[in-house]
């Protein structure tokens, strides 16, 4: 329950001869709350604007550490004697929803003047290629890659198949060859 007093406080001077004139009158308004506080009647307010920002940028990381393409076995006596040895791999990108996104793939650890080759040791060298397409004819590399793809965000992450063809008729000695390819996405 609210009451609502309201006095009139009058203040008096003393005037020579002394008589008492009123100098100013008063009015005190006060709010007696059901807990018996006092409060003012008439509240103020102040407002101001909070303005929110956060920078999203864009991101891709991909699905594992690293990737491994596997040509299996390389018969250059006969299977491999004129024919290519094919093989695919795939990589999988999450990136934040809309970027867009291109994929080289680097030269490799062993390239002499622009050919990829897997080693065995340095003077046993296989040549090899890769490829964006499944015919093996679009060139994969630093310069040369496929269009740029526009990312579907966490729930759907970029696939990319990489297509590996190493030529036929290669004599090379018996063993396991290697090499590494940096796989980089810029977005």
């Amino acid at each position: 329950m609210k009451t609502t007093y309201t006095s009139k406080l009058k203040s008096f001077a003393m005037m020579a001869g002394g008589a008492l004139v009123p100098t100013a009158a008063v009015f005190i308004s006060s709010v007696v709350l059901s807990g018996g506080f006092i409060s003012n009647a008439t509240a103020l307010t102040a407002t101001s604007d909070l303005s929110l920002t956060v920078a999203v940028p864009a991101v891709c990381t991909f699905g594992l550490g690293s990737y491994t393409l596997d040509f299996g076995s390389y018969d250059p006596v006969s299977a491999n004697n004129t024919a290519a040895k094919q093989a695919t791999t795939s990589f999988s990108v999450t990136c934040t929803l809309g970027a867009s996104v291109t994929f080289q793939l680097g030269d490799g650890l062993n390239v002499v003047t622009g050919q990829r080759k897997l080693k065995l040791d340095a003077s046993n060298l296989l040549n090899y290629n890769l490829y964006s397409d499944t015919g093996y004819s679009v060139a994969w590399n630093a310069t040369t890659f496929p269009p740029a793809v526009v990312a579907g965000g966490l729930l759907t992450p970029i696939s990319k198949t990489i297509y590996g063809s190493i030529p036929g008729g290669q004599d090379v000695k018996a063993g396991t060859y290697t090499d590494t390819v940096v796989i980089t996405a810029t977005f």
